[in-house]
């Protein structure tokens, strides 16, 4: 059983033959519809956020990289923000300030953004008052807002191995592995499997709860692996048997914005409480995302009992099948890695905006937030490109004021 490109274009035409249209590019004019998965690989290697940003810019003259450092808090001088301070070393640790010649810009993500607003005495007064945090601004929005897109998992097994996978060790002996000799190796460019980012093909498309004026709300990715969401060692799980297939089920565009991150203590090591009131914890109308994700779920289904070969059931399991019974596996094994929008950018007058259009912190001079914790509204089905144009935009924003 091999996961090739004929594979993959007749799991195309299966899709077209089910009433859906191909589509080569999910960003491009034809959006919907079956087609290949994306890839952000170059050379065989991921070309992560890292490699693309970073590693070019580490030569620079006007870049410093401190590793090992742990962000404590906003220096501040009134309601003007002009430093960082820092530990080197995590606690106990060398104690270090930097200050600022123009701007403090915090990037430290959707869980420490808001975190560290609030140690710095920006945030909802009474939180900040209950663990004896001056209050410099009271922004009752910072550490609320918080969403993900939820995702769910349609695991089957099929008699034999992938051929794309067999004998790769992955976890057991890496030096006897003939998929990475293989990735070390190429034969005329082609690194195998290992070069690849797993999910072999797609679908986006819009569910039985979306209306005709709706934008698509539900993204399917096949990938030839045990995939269950993320949870410690979840990678030796993914590649521990070599038959297994998972359509990993995602909702674009939810509806849930209850969730928050919240101090445990003015610890800044201490981890943040962090709930996202998960469906019918929270507000909005989560019903709806019940019923995109249970077609989704169907969908994913109908695609494993139609090919070749057997496939048996693993995850919800044969057994799941009535509305009532899948809207329970859903809501019992939900997760996500999308986290967004603690620190939501929002016109003055909203009360629960804590940023402005340029990024700035409302109420504090020379502090801005960029990052994935900007958004009001999560985006689309995934935030990494999204995030990369926040980036993108924030610098664009920033130079041109400073030429003002």
């Amino acid at each position: 059983i091999a996961i090739t490109a004929a594979a993959m274009i007749r799991d195309v035409e299966a899709g077209k033959q089910a009433g859906y249209p191909e589509t080569g590019d999910y960003n491009g004019y034809q959006q919907e519809g079956f087609g290949a998965m994306h890839m952000t690989v170059r050379g065989g290697v991921r070309a992560s956020t890292a490699n693309a940003y970073l590693k070019p810019a580490r030569g620079r003259a006007n870049l410093t990289v401190v590793t090992g450092a742990l962000t404590e808090r906003v220096i501040l001088e009134g309601k003007r923000a002009v430093g960082v301070r820092y530990a080197k070393g995590g606690r106990g640790g060398l104690r270090r300030e930097v200050r600022a010649r123009r701007e403090v810009i915090l990037s430290g993500g959707t869980y420490n953004s808001p975190q560290m607003l609030k140690l710095s005495g920006i945030g909802p007064k009474e939180e900040l008052s209950r663990f004896g945090i001056k209050v410099v601004k009271d922004l009752p929005g910072v550490g609320t807002n918080l969403q993900d897109h939820y995702e769910i998992s349609v695991t089957g097994s099929v008699p034999e191995d992938f051929s794309a996978l067999r004998g790769c060790t992955v976890n057991d002996d890496p030096s006897k592995d003939p998929c990475l000799e293989r990735w070390e190796n190429p034969v005329r460019g082609d690194r195998g499997y290992y070069a690849t980012s797993g999910p072999a093909f797609s679908v986006l498309r819009k569910s039985a709860a979306a209306s005709a004026n709706d934008t698509f709300d539900t993204f399917l990715f096949g990938s030839p692996a045990n995939f269950h969401g993320y949870f410690p060692h979840f990678s030796v799980n993914l590649t521990a048997r070599a038959n297994m297939f998972t359509w990993a089920v995602l909702k674009g565009h939810p509806r849930n914005n209850a969730g928050s991150v919240t101090l445990r203590s003015a610890d800044p090591l201490d981890v943040p409480e962090i709930v996202y009131n998960y469906f019918d914890t929270g507000v909005g109308d989560y019903t709806s995302d019940l019923v995109a994700i249970r077609d989704g779920i169907r969908l994913a289904r109908r695609a494993l009992a139609s090919q070749p070969v057997p496939v048996s059931e693993v995850l919800p399991g044969a057994d799941v099948t009535s509305d009532e019974q899948i809207d329970a596996f859903v809501r019992d094994t939900a997760w996500g890695h999308h986290a967004s929008s603690t620190c939501p950018i929002g016109r003055a007058d909203d009360p629960m905006a804590v940023l402005d259009s340029s990024f700035r912190v409302y109420g504090v001079k020379g502090l801005r937030v960029v990052d994935a914790s900007v958004y009001p509204r999560i985006p689309g089905t995934f935030t990494v490109v999204s995030t990369f144009m926040v980036g993108e935009k924030a610098a664009d924003v920033i130079l041109s004021q400073l030429k003002e």
